[in-house]
């Protein structure tokens, strides 16, 4: 499990991409840490009813281990008083206990009050426990994604909180993630963010802040959302949820899209020639309409013996790095270069050098594999040379 919060400009973290979004932290949940199986794992969206307007829905989703099943609450529920700590505040709470219904036999049946009054007290201890919940309730604070980690920690459930990530995070990193059979659990914010400064105003997640499941991929394209509370734009008082990816990329400020995820977002067939130059242009112009600032088109084979990172920054000329082709395609590579291109940007370098670097690193690291014989399904070999990226 791994969550985003605002990442520092001093620290860089390689495991993930940027993405902007609109949101204040995401914990990503994984029982496996951050390995990503090569398998795709994705649940028919027909499985899931048309109507979940139930107090307590029970949402199955494909995972690694054949299937999960997470009981999604209702805040709006009769079970609380209208004026209640669940129903006001209780989106936190809520989704905690929907992601311990699908890890923990032991508390599966447990209840958001129940998840509170037992588990939170004995994580937080019974002083602080008290001292927040006596307050007046306007003045109690729900759990945090901070003390969401703590308490699953406690419940033996693997996690890793991340306090700080930069303001964009890649659509692709959290779909990939999606699809390993794992959810990610979200604090989402009622305004947009870029670069530490909040944007517009934006209702549709949130009025203010507001604490969600994402449970998974369907064989759509869709990400599952298990929320407790009502939304206007998707029937009310469902408790399941879609959106896409595509959505969120309008948050974005650099993406790393390789070619087949361009034609994907911009709703295109994959060109059954070689693209050109102009076109990439043209993909990327229509792209950056979404919102993207930079888009870095990764992995194109332009010929036999080279392969292509096209740079676009929008109002600007484009940029190209190109590499020597090294080997065959190899697992992992796009994720490497996506990583070393956030952290590089994140540490002050332009676009530009930033793909540079990457490219240059991605390779020897693809020669190291080669000349020592390692099977390209068992991804790249990268660690011994990051060493080479502190140096910067």
């Amino acid at each position: 499990m791994f969550f985003w919060k605002k990442q520092s400009k001093r620290k860089m973290n390689l495991s993930r991409k940027i993405m902007a979004f609109v949101l204040a932290g995401v914990m990503l949940l994984s029982s496996v840490g951050m390995n990503v199986s090569a398998q795709e794992i994705v649940t028919k969206k027909s499985t899931i009813s048309k109507n979940t307007k139930v107090d307590i829905y029970k949402a199955t989703v494909q995972s690694g281990n054949g299937e999960r099943t997470y009981r999604v609450f209702a805040q709006t529920s009769k079970k609380y008083k209208k004026n209640s700590f669940i129903s006001l505040h209780g989106c936190a709470v809520c989704s905690l206990t929907t992601v311990l219904s699908g890890y923990s036999k032991k508390y599966r049946n447990y209840t958001p009050g129940k998840t509170s009054r037992i588990l939170e007290k004995k994580v937080f201890k019974s002083s602080r426990w008290n001292a927040n919940y006596r307050k007046s309730l306007g003045a109690q604070r729900p759990v945090s994604l901070y003390g969401i980690s703590k308490v699953l920690s406690y419940c033996n459930i693997s996690n890793r909180y991340i306090r700080f990530f930069k303001d964009k995070t890649a659509v692709k990193q959290i779909e990939k993630h999606l699809k390993t059979g794992n959810p990610v659990i979200i604090e989402v914010n009622n305004r947009t963010q870029k670069n530490g400064r909040f944007g517009s105003y934006t209702n549709k997640w949130s009025s203010s802040k507001h604490t969600m499941v994402l449970l998974g991929m369907t064989n759509t394209g869709k990400v599952i959302v298990a929320d407790s509370a009502t939304r206007k734009w998707s029937g009310k008082k469902q408790r399941i949820k879609f959106t896409t990816m595509k959505e969120l990329v309008k948050y974005a400020n650099i993406i790393t899209p390789n070619l087949t995820e361009l034609c994907t977002l911009l709703d295109l067939p994959y060109p059954e020639h070689t693209v050109t130059v102009n076109e990439l242009r043209q993909m990327c112009m229509a792209l950056a309409e979404q919102g993207p600032e930079h888009i870095v088109v990764t992995g194109i084979h332009f010929n036999k013996t080279q392969i292509a990172n096209f740079i676009y920054n929008k109002d600007e000329d484009f940029q190209m790095v190109m590499v020597d082709r090294i080997g065959g395609d190899r697992s992992g590579t796009g994720d490497v270069i996506a990583a070393v291109i956030a952290g590089m940007y994140m540490n002050g370098h332009s676009v530009y050098e930033s793909v540079k670097k990457a490219a240059s690193y991605v390779s020897k690291c693809i020669s190291y594999c080669v000349e020592n014989n390692v099977p390209e399904n068992w991804g790249l070999c990268f660690e011994m040379y990051m060493k080479d990226l502190t140096d910067e």
